[in-house]
This record gives C-alpha cells, sequence and structure tokens, in this order.
C-alpha cells in the first residue's frame, strides 16, 4: 500500500532518492577520510545512480578512483560527468588532477611523450596547479624541452610556490643549456670538417640535453644524413638502398628546419642519383631546388653541373629507348 502511494506521488518519489543519494555521499565522503576507497567508490556510485545531476557525487567518485590508482575509471568518470552535462570549476579542477595523475604515471613508466600529451591536456583545465606545473616542468627537463621548462618554472615562480623547487629548476636548466651549446660546437665543428660519425654522437649528446634548439637539431640531421650517405654509397651495390632513404629523410627534416639553406636539397640529390642512376627527376628537382635557394651559395656551381650532367643522360638515355620522338 505504501509503495502504490509513493509510486502515484512521483515528487515524494523523488525527494526520497535525493535523499537516499545524499546519504551516500555522505558516507562516502567519511570512508574516503578514512581511506576505504573501494567502499567510498560503492557509495559514491551509488549516489550517482540515485541523482545523476549531483555534481558532487561524480566528483568525489573521480577522486576515489584516483586514490585508488584507478586511473581510466576516474578518466571515465569525469568525461561521464561532462557528457551529462555537468560543468563547474570543481569539475574541470578534478578533471585536470586525472589528466595530471595519468600524466605522473606514463612518465613514471618512461614514456616522456605520452605523459607531456597528458600534462598539456591537463593545462586546459587547471594552469597553475602545482600538482601539474611541477612535474610537468621536471618531465619537460627529461625531455630536453628547456624553453617550455623554463616557462614553467617561471610560472611556478610567479605563483611563489616551492621556491626551492624553482630555484633548482632554473639552475638545471641553465647547466643544460650551457653543456647542449658545449656538445653542439664540437658537433658542428666536427660537421664541418665531414668528421660526420663524430658529429652524431657529440649532437646526439646535445639532443638529449636540450631537444628543442633548433641549430642542434638542424646539424643532427645534416651530419646523419651525411653519415649515412657515405654508408649508404657503399650498401647500395649489394642492392640495398634502405640507408639511402634513411639518409634523404634526415635530410628533409633539416630542410623542413631551415627552409633557407640550399645544403640539405643538394645533399638529398646526391642520395638520389646514388640510390638509382636512372632515376633523373627527383635528382634534378633537389638540384634545382639548392640553386633556387641560394644561386651564389657554394653548393650552387656544383648543382648546375650535375643538373646538366644528368639531363644530358636522360636525353641520351631516352634516345636510347626511343621514348623521344
Amino acid at each position: 500500500m505504501i509503495y502504490r502511494f509513493i509510486k502515484k506521488c512521483p515528487v515524494l518519489l523523488f525527494f526520497i532518492t535525493v535523499w537516499i543519494g545524499c546519504a551516500h555521499l555522505k558516507e562516502a565522503h567519511r570512508q574516503y577520510a578514512d581511506g576505504n576507497y573501494r567502499e567510498s567508490i560503492r557509495l559514491c556510485s551509488a549516489a550517482v545512480a540515485a541523482d545523476s545531476s549531483d555534481i558532487g557525487a561524480w566528483i568525489l567518485l573521480s577522486r576515489s578512483y584516483r586514490a585508488a590508482d584507478s586511473l581510466q575509471q576516474a578518466y571515465r568518470t569525469v568525461t561521464g560527468a561532462a557528457a551529462a552535462g555537468l560543468t563547474s570549476g570543481r569539475l574541470s579542477s578534478e578533471t585536470g588532477l586525472v589528466y595530471t595523475a595519468m600524466g605522473n604515471s606514463a612518465a613514471a613508466e618512461g614514456d616522456l611523450l605520452r605523459a607531456l600529451a597528458h600534462y598539456r591536456k591537463a593545462e586546459t583545465y587547471v594552469q597553475e596547479e602545482t600538482q601539474l606545473l611541477i612535474p610537468f616542468t621536471e618531465t619537460l627537463l627529461q625531455a630536453g624541452r628547456l624553453g617550455e621548462a623554463a616557462e614553467k618554472a617561471a610560472l611556478l615562480r610567479r605563483i611563489g610556490i616551492d621556491t626551492v623547487k624553482t630555484a633548482a629548476f632554473a639552475a638545471e636548466i641553465a647547466s643544460r643549456r650551457a653543456s647542449a651549446s658545449k656538445q653542439a660546437d664540437k658537433g658542428i665543428d666536427a660537421y664541418s670538417k665531414e668528421k660526420f660519425d663524430t658529429a652524431v654522437n657529440l649532437l646526439s649528446h646535445a639532443r638529449e640535453l636540450q631537444s628543442d634548439n633548433e641549430t642542434i637539431n638542424y646539424y643532427f640531421h645534416m651530419a646523419t644524413g651525411s653519415d649515412l650517405y657515405l654508408k649508404g654509397r657503399y650498401t647500395y651495390k649489394q642492392g640495398a638502398v634502405g640507408t639511402l632513404w634513411d639518409a634523404i629523410e634526415h635530410f628533409g627534416k633539416a630542410a623542413s628546419l631551415r627552409p633557407e639553406e640550399a645544403e640539405p636539397h643538394y645533399r638529398m640529390a646526391l642520395c638520389y642519383e646514388k640510390k638509382d642512376r636512372d632515376e633523373y627527376v627527383n635528382a634534378i628537382a633537389a638540384y634545382e631546388k639548392a640553386v633556387k635557394l641560394e644561386p651564389d651559395g657554394p653548393f650552387a656551381a656544383a648543382s648546375r653541373k650535375q643538373i646538366t650532367a644528368l639531363k644530358e643522360r636522360k636525353e641520351k638515355m631516352d634516345r636510347f629507348y626511343g621514348r623521344t620522338k
């Protein structure tokens, strides 16, 4: 009889449901405070089931999952709350902390790129959260992203939290930059002397210290491509052209870093020539690009000479095979 009465009174049913949800949430807070995260998860889940608009239940559910190291479940919780149309500053903060925790987990596994991706996502929700900024800066340092690490350290310094840590970040950034510069100078000098293998080793070390330096990356790719070209000149005779393709890839990366430079295109052309003596189009195009970029540069005369030679050879082969009128 009571059940039929309640069923016929939706307003009363609503208030009973909310009351049950509140009771669950109150007990969930107590269980969370006592470290009983699994019980807190059970109670929060019941509270959300009773009232899906209870944003406090969603947030505590996510916090409980985080505390229990169930990060994927925490992620599903905050995205589920967002999908339900719930918004608040507290939910945004919790979402940022979930992404931060996922970043911390990836960093602990040594997956720095995945960690940085999670931290950057977290940054869209919380920008001045110490729990994010400190591990974010540490991971940027490990990845050699010194420019971005300096920005995060400056933000930490500005908000005035953990000045000892901030000072340590600044010191490490300065030290890494100085060490990377020394290694890079030696590597560039070795490259200029065509000691490509030595240059690759030195510039690789410089990149580990500072991976976001354009000059270091440019000469690393030039040195690596040149070293591979020298090795590829011999391996192609056995029909293996993979080394030359790898060299072309590195020269291409160097060209993307300094699109005004002729040298990457000149060396790319050498690779195309060596890879296939009868492959003219790409080699000629690369030589022509080198001339266009630096018509009076150090590679212009050699490029023009090879363009003429390749075009003459192509015409000769076309006549031989009857490909011309």
